[in-house]
């Protein structure tokens, strides 16, 4: 599983995130073009996401905000795929 992390929460958390679970590959992606490149890659988001990010993004199962007023930010999105916020 590959996670996009989009938000930067310092060094030492994602070092922390890739000793508990040895399993998941965590990618920092702090910058939207940094996001759009990986973002074929991507089963879970955490932090940002754009549009054109969540329109490339065919394999993302889970999108986890950081923060509140994310509803508005939905209405960007393609209306093909279920979003729920």
């Amino acid at each position: 599983m590959t996670v996009s992390i989009g938000f930067d929460l310092g060094a030492a958390y994602l070092e922390q995130l890739r000793t508990e679970f040895p399993q998941v590959r965590f990618v920092p992606a702090y910058t939207p073009e940094e996001r759009l490149a990986v973002a074929s890659e991507v089963e879970v988001q955490f932090g940002l996401i754009e549009a054109a990010t969540f329109a490339a993004a065919r394999q993302l199962r889970w999108f986890h905000f950081v923060g509140i007023g994310f509803t508005a930010s939905c209405a960007a999105f393609p209306t093909s795929r279920p979003v729920t916020s």
